[in-house]
């Protein structure tokens, strides 16, 4: 009997848990119009037990009223498991959904990324050119032998400083 009630405290206490699940208004309903169905059974059971322990011929004659009690916990039971099932499908559905879009999101954000990075790349890449170009066009002139070539040299970078350079080599070759 001590087993039977140490049980019945546990699974009082398990329904008592499921009251703090974050669940669905429908399903919490289901749940609190199931409790008490569920306490039914159990004090039935407690007291189909107790009677079976003093007198097993009354606790048969009883045992219809338990079974009945015991088929409408069953129907409210598999009707509440089906809507938790349903609801969990729903949840399921709703994540990948979710998780599709953050990988639609994700993927766009990375190729536009991508793309600014590659025009910024060109961006700069013509603008060294565009410095170095006519470096590269007054050397060309400098090797055929034409040292009346220069090279306007405007700015402070590493390039403008290489055309002064270049505009003085031309200078000290030419004299």
């Amino acid at each position: 009997m001590a087993d039977l009630a140490d049980h019945s405290n546990r699974f009082r206490q398990y329904l008592s848990k499921n009251n703090t699940l974050p669940l669905s208004g429908d399903i919490k309903t289901q749940l609190q119009e199931t409790q008490p169905v569920l306490e039914e059974y159990i004090k039935s059971a407690e007291v189909i037990v107790d009677i079976a322990f003093k007198n097993r011929t009354v606790a048969q004659g009883q045992l219809g009223a338990f079974l009945v009690v015991f088929s409408d916990l069953d129907g409210k039971l598999s009707k509440l498991s089906d809507d938790v099932q349903a609801s969990q499908k729903k949840s399921e559905v709703r994540g990948q959904s979710i998780v599709a879009a953050s990988r639609t999101a994700i993927l766009t954000i990375c190729g536009l990324s991508l793309l600014v990075l590659i025009l910024f790349g060109g961006w700069i890449s013509r603008s060294i050119l565009s410095t170095i170009q006519p470096l590269v066009e007054s050397l060309k002139h400098m090797a055929e032998g034409d040292l009346s070539h220069r090279i306007d040299a405007k700015g402070r970078d590493e390039i403008a400083e290489v055309g002064r350079l270049f505009n003085v080599s031309a200078t000290n070759c030419a004299t």
